[in-house]
Order: C-alpha cells, then sequence, then structure tokens
C-alpha cells in the first residue's frame, strides 16, 4: 500500500489500458503516475503534463478536483463540480475545460482516482490556483499580467 506506479498514458502500443490501471490503482491503493495524452482538460491540464492519481471514491472529491471516471470502456479527464441527488441517488457533475457543458451525471461507482499532482516541464502546476489561467495566457503572450 501507498507505493508508486508510471505508466506512459493511453498510448498505442502500450500493454496495459489507462482504465486497467486505474482499476489497479483503485485495488491496490498505489499512486498512478500518468501522462495526459488528450485535450479536453486544456489549459488546465496540457497535452504531455505528468499526472499523479491516488485512488479515491466520488465522497472524496472536493468542488475543482481533478479525478478520472470510467466511461464505457475508456475514461474521462474531468473537473468535479458538485454532488446532485436524484431520487435519493447521488451523482457527480463534471466537465472538461475544453468543453462548454458539462458531461450527464456520472455515478459515484465509477469514479476512479483523482490527480494528487500535475508537473509540467518538471515543475509542479497547481490546477486548483485561480491564477493559473491568467499566468497560461500571460506565458503564451495573450495576456499582460500588470493589466
Amino acid at each position: 500500500m501507498g507505493g508508486s506506479k508510471t505508466s506512459a498514458g493511453a498510448g498505442a502500443g502500450q500493454k496495459q489500458s489507462l482504465l486497467d490501471q486505474l482499476l489497479e490503482c483503485r485495488r491496490s491503493q498505489e499512486v498512478l503516475e500518468t501522462k495526459n495524452l488528450t485535450a479536453e482538460m486544456h489549459p488546465v491540464i496540457q497535452y504531455g503534463d505528468m499526472l499523479s492519481v491516488k485512488a479515491c471514491t466520488a465522497e472524496d472529491l472536493d468542488e475543482g478536483d481533478l479525478f478520472y471516471y470510467q466511461s464505457g470502456t475508456t475514461v474521462k479527464l474531468r473537473k468535479f463540480l458538485k454532488r446532485k441527488y436524484q431520487h435519493h441517488e447521488m451523482h457527480i457533475l463534471a466537465k472538461a475545460e475544453s468543453l462548454k457543458s458539462p458531461d450527464d451525471p456520472v455515478r459515484p461507482s465509477l469514479v476512479l482516482g483523482k490527480v494528487t499532482a500535475v508537473r509540467r516541464a518538471g515543475k509542479a502546476v497547481n490546477p486548483k490556483d485561480p491564477g493559473m489561467l491568467r499566468k497560461i495566457l500571460a506565458g503564451l503572450g495573450l495576456l499582460s499580467l500588470s493589466s
């Protein structure tokens, strides 16, 4: 318990899918280190960012947490928005940064793990930092931090 596993992400030719790795992470309670290979969470999480993922339940999620959930035979990385109760059943509302609308409500049993650390080019990034988007836009030359 408490170990760490490294993954190259869900790339072609990989022996074990990211879904399988996250399910193993949940079973073993080990931290999974994986590379983000999607653009759905851009600009908060960028393609190639290294993510540390720890197994969790839906009850462990706080507003703004980034987490993976199972969607059919794949996984989605999303931002936790809130819990919603329908007919005395809890569902999770989540959204990709690059999409305007939230996903359909997620059943709690599909939550696989939450992102506990993000590294970009070897440096730690805090995806919950409210000023992070301004820093990203400034780095791209689209915004002056003095404004």
